[in-house]
């Protein structure tokens, strides 16, 4: 994950618990909101999938690394 002000990374695939199955950034991301025309479509090198929350100080975006791999 990574945030507006650029900290966040990105851990790559995980195995989700008792499923055997792997769980990618990105897939499945409770709460998280397509990027609207005032987004960014990325931030640096990292290709912003959608919006996971905005507040105060700022907004929180999932991001994925350009050319991270991302297998199945």
């Amino acid at each position: 994950m990574a945030s507006a002000n650029g900290g966040g990374r990105d851990e790559g695939p995980r195995e989700c618990e008792g499923s055997g199955q792997e769980s990618h950034a990105g897939d499945e991301v409770e709460g998280l909101q397509p990027l609207t025309a005032s987004d960014p479509p990325r931030i640096g090198p990292y290709l912003l999938l959608g919006r996971l929350g905005a507040g105060g100080m700022g907004r929180v975006y999932l991001a994925r690394a350009q050319g991270a791999a991302r297998s199945r």
